[in-house]
């Protein structure tokens, strides 16, 4: 804490982050361990989701692959899970916020379009969804985890 206190009076904001970073997963873990979780929680799971999605950006999918496919398959479950997960679970001011709104609308949807791109075995929808995706879930970080 005291690093990146002195890391923010002289501007250095990398530094800062970069020593503010193991705070967020500490307290995670302390939350946990004693039985309490929060909504940031539930962010956090989701965005942790989307990275194991988020791979497949730069390597898209052989469809004559079943493991890939079949990995992609679960990945895109998964993501669906928890952002409905997060999206019901959130407290009533969040879920009534406009932006939540739009962002639970926009990543769900990205989601619901991963299938169809899966269906058609289209590689280049599956980029471009991973994309569109992408801004959804740092935006629910940036405003709500």
């Amino acid at each position: 804490i005291d690093a990146a206190i002195t890391a923010a009076i002289t501007g250095d904001a990398t530094a800062g982050q970069a020593a503010l970073a193991p705070v967020r997963g500490a307290l995670a873990d302390l939350r946990s361990r004693n039985g309490v979780r929060v909504f940031s929680d539930c962010i956090d799971e989701a965005n942790a989701a989307a990275t194991t999605i988020w791979v497949f950006r730069h390597n898209p999918p052989d469809f004559d692959n079943h493991e890939q496919l079949d990995q992609l398959r679960a990945n895109t479950a998964l993501v669906t899970y928890l952002y409905e997960r997060c999206r019901d679970q959130a407290p009533t001011a969040i879920r009534d916020n406009a932006t939540f709104k739009r962002i639970m609308t926009g990543a769900l949807h990205s989601m619901s379009r991963m299938w169809v791109a899966i269906n058609d075995r289209n590689r280049t929808a599956v980029v471009n969804i991973l994309r569109e995706f992408r801004s959804f879930d740092k935006l629910l970080y940036l405003e709500f985890g």
